[in-house]
């Protein structure tokens, strides 16, 4: 078995990593603050979110080296 992180989040393991309810991760996908991928399946679409969108979250919410160097 593998300690690798997956390429693609579910919105249960996202909101999780976040420690935010899986309904606050739709509303942010919704609103176009999260990119995902939408997959639609015999019983309802299903959302796949990138692993960039973690990073690009945390970035945001801790600023880059880039940042803290000006």
């Amino acid at each position: 078995m593998s300690n690798e992180e997956p390429a693609f989040y579910s919105v249960k393991d996202f909101a999780k990593l976040l420690s935010v309810s899986e309904q606050g991760v739709r509303k942010l996908i919704a609103t176009g603050q999260i990119k995902s991928l939408k997959l639609n399946t015999a019983q309802r679409a299903k959302h796949r979110i990138p692993k960039s969108e973690l990073y690009r979250l945390s970035s945001s919410v801790y600023g880059t080296e880039e940042n803290e160097s000006k």
